[in-house]
């Protein structure tokens, strides 16, 4: 497997719709598609039943063939997904209006959450390469009473549908490939100091602008992705020493593409095969 940074320009296209435990269609090879996480609810909090229960994934509300579970924690109540920031473990749907939402994760220790989507491959060929493009939002830094400092991250994984990968648990699979290049970080610096109570410093940020916003990018090559097969991705969070950040992703970009000269060689036998077909008719 070899990994190179993604530098090309992107080209949007819509995320085909997909239900809850159905892996999206992925039909033609080299197609760019965007999830920017906008249809997210953008006002009050949203109860996710499911989430009481490590490991059961559930429809991510608003954006489909996206799915969220929780990870680890000690608490075994649903969560919710809050508009608003908090400092309780929970998802986030964060923006600074209703139409620009990105979804946020925030670990504690009775709650971490995860995240992902499935592609399956309907292009008629093997797909070799994939380039991953996402931007990471920090809405909220670490925060501690304590000198410590400690970076904080959502780790992304990519694995292949099989008897050990499925829909129903690829968030929490260990199957999955972990690939750090793809990691969701806020970095040891973001750590503030304060004393705990009232005198707290405000740890909330704007994770839309420049300074707390990132791209994040890596192509993965050297793969075997059969047609019928599907690609997971996901990124899941976990409790980290002290306070965690409240890190979202969005704007996410997904491609994948076969060998050089193979959707040449593809069209080609499609082109003999109707031949063929042509010629028997006629005979």
């Amino acid at each position: 497997m070899t990994i190179s940074p993604f530098h090309h320009v992107i080209l949007f296209f819509g995320l085909a719709a997909g239900t809850a435990n159905a892996a999206v269609s992925y039909v033609t090879a080299g197609q760019l598609v965007l999830q920017d996480f906008n249809t997210l609810p953008s006002t009050g909090n949203t109860s996710l039943p499911g989430t009481g229960i490590t490991g059961d994934q559930i429809a991510l509300p608003g954006v489909s063939g996206w799915e969220i579970a929780r990870v680890g924690g000690s608490a075994t109540a649903d969560v919710t997904l809050n508009t608003a920031h908090a400092t309780g473990g929970r998802f986030y749907s964060r923006g600074n209006t209703a139409e620009e939402r990105a979804l946020t994760m925030l670990g504690s220790g009775t709650f971490a959450g995860g995240v992902g989507t499935g592609f399956v491959n309907e292009t008629g060929a093997v797909l070799t390469t994939f380039t991953i493009s996402y931007f990471t939002e920090i809405w909220a830094v670490q925060g501690t009473s304590t000198a410590n400092q400690n970076e904080d991250r959502v780790r992304f994984s990519y694995g292949f549908s099989g008897a050990a990968i499925t829909d129903s648990n690829f968030i929490t699979s260990a199957a999955m490939t972990p690939l750090p290049a793809l990691d969701a970080v806020s970095p040891a610096a973001n750590t503030i100091t304060g004393t705990v109570g009232a005198d707290n410093p405000d740890r909330s940020r704007d994770g839309n602008a420049a300074e707390w916003r990132t791209l994040v990018s890596s192509t993965v090559s050297d793969l075997t992705w059969q047609p019928g097969t599907t690609l997971y991705l996901r990124w899941n969070d976990s409790d980290s020493p002290g306070f965690d950040a409240s890190m979202g992703i969005d704007d996410v970009s997904f491609s994948a593409v076969p060998e050089p000269g193979a959707l040449s060689l593809t069209a080609l036998g499609l082109a003999w095969a109707a031949r063929r077909r042509r010629t028997a008719r006629q005979a």
